[in-house]
């Protein structure tokens, strides 16, 4: 692997982790409810499904996707209904934002949603097409992934982080339920460019 193609992944992960997606409006809204430290095992729950759903598409999972629309068709719709799940959480959490703990928040579930997410399979398939050399063998595609990981990470703390910054704007009841219910809305709305792929 050049340095050049590995300059590419590693922009191509901090780019992608930055941008908006169900993984990002998750972060945000545990950040503004709980803080961004409570955040990490979220983060690194994020990154072990990426690491699971990234090494399925190298080992040709992305070609089943292709050659049967239907499994595609039915990963969109479970992974909107699980989204639609973690947003009723969310307007939830509102009630009980001095819990210790939020039942959505946690490492399992952030793996989960990444074999759910539209966003993660589409991400990992055209990095897993355009960006990792074809017919170089494991060590490129282990260092690729690799690559893409640690730079995505930062990009995922960057979200909980300004959700955290938030949460002194959303020092009363009426504002952190106005603010997760915007959140709630956004996460749904967030899986309607995938639905439509």
């Amino acid at each position: 692997m050049t340095w050049n193609i590995a300059l590419a992944i590693g922009i191509f992960g901090f780019v992608t982790s930055v941008t908006p997606g169900p993984n990002n409006t998750m972060l945000l809204s545990l950040g503004a409810n709980f803080g961004a430290r409570r955040c990490l095992p979220y983060i690194n729950g994020i990154l072990v499904g990426l690491t699971i759903t990234l090494t399925a598409l190298s080992l040709g999972f992305g070609a089943v996707l292709a050659a049967f629309p239907q499994v595609y068709f039915a990963l969109k719709v479970v992974g909107f209904s699980y989204i639609v799940f973690l947003a009723f959480k969310i307007v939830r959490s509102s009630k009980s934002v001095d819990a210790k703990d939020a039942s959505y928040v946690g490492f399992g579930r952030a793996i989960a949603l990444q074999f759910v997410n539209p966003k993660a399979w589409i991400v990992g398939a055209t990095l897993t097409s355009t960006l990792i050399p074809v017919g170089g063998g494991w060590t490129p595609t282990v260092i690729a992934i690799a690559i893409f990981l640690v730079t995505t990470w930062p990009g995922a703390f960057i979200w909980a982080s300004i959700g955290q910054s938030l949460a002194v704007l959303l020092n009363n009841t009426r504002r952190r339920t106005i603010f997760n219910w915007v959140s709630a809305i956004l996460l749904v709305a967030s899986m309607i460019p995938a639905l439509l792929v």
